[in-house]
């Protein structure tokens, strides 16, 4: 193969290349905002729900200790 001809292949692997990732990244950009919207919508449901009061929740260790506190262990 000539100079030439070894620039070309590898130009055109390149492109084939680019041109895949640019198709990945136009997914990415529409899945991301279904993604997003679907996070928030969960967040909002487990603001509105209220509160069990057997779940520890962090900082409430002296009326629900962690599990590791009732054994001893710290």
């Amino acid at each position: 193969m000539t100079s030439q001809t070894l620039i070309e292949t590898s130009l055109n692997e390149i492109r084939e290349m680019d041109s895949a990732i640019l198709r990945e990244e136009d997914e990415a950009a529409t899945e991301f905002p279904s993604i997003l919207k679907l996070l928030i919508k969960k967040d909002q449901n487990f603001q509105k729900q209220p509160s069990d009061p057997g779940v520890v929740v962090r900082g409430d260790v002296n009326t629900n200790p962690p599990l590791s506190e009732k054994r001893g262990e710290i």
